[in-house]
């Protein structure tokens, strides 16, 4: 009897205490997270550990490196984790690290059980003693119950682990540096305005090759045409290359606030139309094929366009919009020094007379008319209309009687010119057709389709700007349903940007009144709405462009 009861005793603490630490298995208790070790191949690097998905106290988590070399410790059960290395002036890059290695641990679970089993089969834990009767009994080790148990019940832990674990060592590539170019003190400036997407059916392909030597022989085992086709007006590229040039110094920060106002700068369009996908082993390249089209400040003039190819490369490369958003945003900005440095393009920006011919190359364009010319607030209020594009409105102003107006170049919708509408002061919805513009003093000029005789304004082409003068700003503000809204201020002041000057004024001026007309009280226009200071606590700062400028900017001649 004591022997059976000390059998149940050793029994029942084996089973707790295997309960407790190994039915889930020893690669899921020991071996269900591991330290590995990150090595960079630069100093300075930020490294960041970042969970595929979040599970309890796994978390995003910044590497302490030392030097090149940190460790951290990462979780089975997350599988795969994104490392992030950072370093100021120089591509971010990602590396996956996911579980593929055996787990030792599972020996563990495997074996223990095993070893129980041989050793019950081999009789070593049972002998037969002589029971004292003349007869014999079976005796069983102190161990027994346990190896009985474990070689039973222990096979079970095959099913809880992981069979693969993170590998040791994790040795991330060099980081390339981001592109920079010095930038000419005699460049103009120059922005990127628009960076599009028009990729047709067959111009996107994705070709996977089995090592870089094949790739270098073009020798692949599997080539996949994409038949989609992508097609996006406005990416968000665009502000990502303007990144770039305000770094390289090609945008102008100089006039603060009223930067935009004068740009004095050529602009880019790109157009992307091609890509090409190549997977090398564990590395995968995006090729880009570009257009690219330089412009003067007069818009509508494009001075030289020219395609491109650009690339960019990433390691373990794991599909996200984050990750494929980067990859384009590197290729691109390769492919715009490739631009910049181009000959014809440097000899562009560089040139003084560039946009000077442009101008010149206009015809004079005559305005005016001998009747419905503005000669108080009520006229004044029918030659304002309101300008409709796809992304919005402004407003514009009527300067003669067959139909042509003006706006602001940054009212007309990207690429979108001849979808331009009209709303009069009677709600009739007109066509506009484009004529003209000059982005360096943003302005743009339109005709109306429509055959008839339009009331309209007279500029004061006196550069004297006189400080005090009541005027009256009229326009569209915020909603369409508000068109040839009046407001009245003054002159509050005039303020010099570069050779130029803007009309400071106190007069309300809400978004939809660019492009509207800043006139006084006999209905002359004294400039073109233009901008607004909007700041917490801060009112009653706007801005117009003085209708002197309209003449040079848009080469027209005023008559009587």
């Amino acid at each position: 009897m004591k022997l059976v009861n000390k059998i149940i005793q050793y029994f029942y603490f084996i089973l707790i205490v295997y309960t407790l630490t190994c039915i889930p298995g020893c690669a899921a208790i020991f071996g269900g997270s591991k330290t590995v070790t990150i090595i960079t191949q630069q100093d300075s690097t930020t490294v960041t550990v970042i969970p595929s998905h979040f599970r309890g106290n796994d978390h995003t988590r910044v590497v302490d490196m030392h030097g090149k070399t940190g460790h951290i410790r990462l979780k089975n059960k997350t599988h795969y984790y994104e490392i992030k290395q950072e370093r100021p002036g120089y591509y971010t890059k990602s590396t996956d690290a996911i579980i593929k290695s055996f787990n030792p641990w599972k020996l563990a679970d495997i074996g223990i059980p095993f070893m129980c089993d041989i050793y019950l089969l081999s009789g070593a834990g049972s002998t037969v003693v002589p029971d004292g009767y003349g007869g014999t009994t079976t005796q069983v080790s102190n161990i027994y119950p346990f190896a009985l148990y474990i070689g039973s019940l222990g096979w079970i832990d095959i099913f809880f682990g992981h069979w693969q674990t993170f590998e040791g060592t994790y040795n991330l590539p060099a980081l390339a540096k981001e592109p920079s170019i010095k930038k000419a003190d005699s460049t103009k400036k120059v922005y990127v305005k628009n960076v599009a997407i028009n990729i047709t059916k067959d111009s996107m392909v994705e070709v996977y090759y089995k090592s870089q030597g094949d790739y270098n022989q073009h020798k692949s085992y599997r080539k996949d045409n994409i038949d989609d086709s992508y097609t996006v007006k406005h990416s968000i590229y665009r502000d990502s290359l303007n990144d770039y040039l305000l770094r390289w110094n090609y945008i102008d920060t100089t006039k603060g606030f009223f930067s935009f106002v004068y740009k004095s700068a050529c602009y880019i369009r790109c157009t992307i139309n091609g890509l090409t996908i190549n997977t090398i082993g564990n590395n995968t390249t995006f090729q880009l094929r570009s257009e690219w089209k330089l412009y003067g400040v007069t818009g509508d003039k494009e001075i030289y366009r020219t395609e491109l190819n650009g690339s960019a490369e990433q390691q373990n490369f794991y599909v996200s919009e984050y990750t494929i958003n980067n990859m384009m945003t590197s290729a691109l900005s390769q492919t715009l020094i490739k631009f910049l440095e181009l000959d014809t393009v440097s000899k562009c920006l560089s040139s003084r007379t560039a946009n000077m011919k442009a101008l010149n190359d206009w015809d004079t364009i005559k305005v005016g008319g001998d009747a419905g010319r503005a000669t108080n607030l009520q006229e004044a209020v029918k030659a304002v209309v309101t300008v409709k594009t796809p992304e919005g409105h402004g407003s514009g102003c009527i300067i003669s009687s067959d139909g042509y107006l003006i706006t602001n170049y940054h009212v007309i919708a990207e690429d979108s010119s001849d979808e331009v509408k009209i709303i009069d002061s009677d709600g009739d919805s007109l066509k506009a057709k484009y004529v003209r513009s000059n982005t360096s003093y943003d302005l743009a000029l339109f005709k109306i389709e429509k055959s008839g005789k339009y009331p309209f304004f007279s500029p004061n082409l006196s550069t004297e700007i006189s400080v005090g003068t009541e005027v009256y700003a009229i326009g569209t503000p915020t909603d369409i349903e508000l068109g040839q809204t009046m407001t009245r201020g003054i002159i509050s002041s005039k303020r010099k940007i570069g050779d130029r000057t803007l009309i400071q004024t106190d007069v309300s001026i809400n978004p939809g009144n660019s492009g509207g007309g800043l006139v006084d009280s006999k209905g002359v226009l004294q400039g073109i709405v233009n901008a607004s200071l909007i700041r917490y606590g801060v009112q009653g700062i706007g801005f117009a462009i003085p209708a002197h400028y309209i003449q040079d900017a848009l080469k027209i001649k005023f008559v009587q």
